[in-house]
C-alpha cells in the first residue's frame, strides 16, 4: 500500500489570499531549503530534504506566492498516525495564516483518511508556535529532553487526536 495521500484534496482547500498550495517536487529542494534557512536555527540541508522523496512515507506540502516557495510542511504517515518533522514559513510570508492553514489542512486530510492523531516536537524556546499549536487542538503530551543537538534544548511533544468528522 503507498502512503502517499493520491491526491490533492486537503491542499486545494487551503485558503490564503495570494498562495497556491501542491505537494513539493524534487526540483523544489533549493528554494525549500532557502525558506529553511531563513525560519529555523538549525536548518535542514538541502539534501535532507531531497532524501525524503525517496522515504515512503514522507510527504512535502508548500506554498507558494506566484512561482516562489514560502512555505512548507514535511510530515510522516505512520500506521494512523501523521508526524510533522519540519514546517516553517519564510520572514517574507510571516503572519499571513500559512503555518496554521497548512495544519488545518492537514488535520482535515487526517479526517480523510482515518489517521487518528497528529504529534510533533517543538522547541521549548519557541513559545509563537507552541501557542499556534494549542490554538489548533494541540496538547503537551511529553517532554524530550536535549532533544535538539545544536542547543541540547529540550522539544515539547505535542500531539492532536482526530475526531471523526460528524
Amino acid at each position: 500500500m503507498d502512503n502517499k495521500f493520491s491526491n490533492n484534496r486537503a491542499l486545494l482547500n487551503i485558503k490564503v489570499e495570494g498562495f497556491s498550495f501542491r505537494e513539493a517536487l524534487p526540483g523544489d529542494c533549493k528554494q525549500i531549503s532557502v525558506v529553511e534557512k531563513n525560519a529555523q536555527p538549525a536548518p535542514w540541508s538541502e539534501e535532507v530534504f531531497r532524501n525524503e522523496f525517496n522515504v515512503k512515507v514522507s510527504n512535502i506540502w508548500v506554498a507558494l506566492e506566484a512561482d516562489r516557495i514560502l512555505g512548507f510542511l514535511v510530515f510522516w504517515i505512520v500506521v494512523d498516525e501523521l508526524h510533522v518533522l519540519n514546517v516553517a514559513v519564510h520572514d517574507l510570508a510571516r503572519r499571513r495564516g500559512l503555518a496554521s492553514s497548512m495544519i488545518q489542512a492537514l488535520k482535515d486530510e487526517a479526517r480523510r483518511t482515518q489517521k487518528t492523531l497528529i504529534s510533533l516536537e517543538v522547541r521549548e524556546s519557541n513559545i509563537g508556535a507552541q501557542k499556534l499549536y494549542a490554538g489548533l487542538g494541540f496538547q503537551t503530551l511529553a517532554r524530550r529532553k536535549a532533544y535538539y543537538a545544536d542547543t541540547k534544548e529540550d522539544a515539547i511533544v505535542l500531539a492532536c487526536i482526530i475526531e471523526e468528522s460528524s
